[in-house]
């Protein structure tokens, strides 16, 4: 008798924490991937929200990978008070305010998207979220979950063969590709790009994916030709300037001469 009761708490407790965490607000930043070069806007979104007064947060980011660009609130209509600024080299921060219970915050979406410029040929940058305010009127904080974001950068490669950076560490992990007509991996982490395109390849257990990287396969002819057709464009412009230079230089010989 006891074994049921003792049974039956159990399963009430695992069903009900698992509710109430279903329905726990959500603060969560996007993730995305982008050559270098590039820019990328990464959202800020809220799900689950019961109404707040107040709500603060900062994100970190690696400066040595992305540059952050410019931000924009683009909700929180009720707030009194909000704004998105960057305090250092690599926080943001974002802040909104509602004095009055019938302008409490009750966004259900997108409140806001960061853009960022990609500046390492490689690499990632995790977008870590602090969430560092979610209270009511009367200051009473609430509970909430968060998920931070990551930029990955893509990185070019030709046609050829390369390593993949890390080992497998135990007889679980395995590696993978996305696409093997783009790219394989053997099993001692021996990558072939075999034609131009787009592939993630990474290493894996089976319960999740420990690390991936993203590549943009290119050929190298073709970028041989773009290399040149670049030195032609440059050697064309010299000449040109030469030639202006020349043509200028002249002009003043033959002012002098007829004077």
């Amino acid at each position: 008798m006891q074994r049921k009761i003792k049974l039956f708490f159990l399963l009430f407790f695992l069903l009900t924490g698992k509710v109430l965490a279903s329905e726990l607000p959500m603060i969560a930043i996007g993730s995305s991937s982008a050559l270098q070069g590039e820019t990328v806007t990464i959202p800020i979104t809220i799900t689950n929200n019961p109404g707040i007064h107040s709500l603060g947060m900062k994100i970190r980011y690696d400066e040595e990978i992305i540059k952050y660009k410019e931000g924009e609130i683009t909700s929180l209509a009720n707030a009194d008070m909000k704004g998105l600024e960057e305090n250092s080299s690599h926080t943001i921060t974002l802040y909104a305010i509602s004095l009055s219970e019938e302008k409490k915050i009750t966004d259900n979406e997108t409140i806001a998207s960061l853009t960022f410029e990609v500046l390492a040929p490689s690499g990632k940058s995790n977008l870590e979220l602090e969430v560092t305010n979610f209270s009511d009127l009367n200051h009473q904080k609430k509970l909430f979950d968060t998920t931070s974001g990551l930029i990955s950068v893509k990185e070019k490669v030709t046609i050829g063969t390369s390593m993949f950076p890390s080992p497998l560490e135990s007889e679980e992990e395995t590696y993978f590709s996305s696409n093997e007509e783009v790219a394989k991996i053997d099993e001692q982490g021996h990558i072939t790009f075999e034609k131009p395109g787009e592939v993630t390849i990474g290493k894996k257990n089976q319960e999740e994916i420990i690390e991936e990287m993203e590549y943009v396969v290119l050929n190298p002819e073709t970028e041989t030709k773009k290399n040149k057709s670049w030195m032609l464009i440059i050697l064309l412009i010299l000449l040109i300037f030469s030639i202006f230079i020349m043509r200028k230089q002249y002009q003043k010989i033959l002012v002098r001469k007829n004077a």
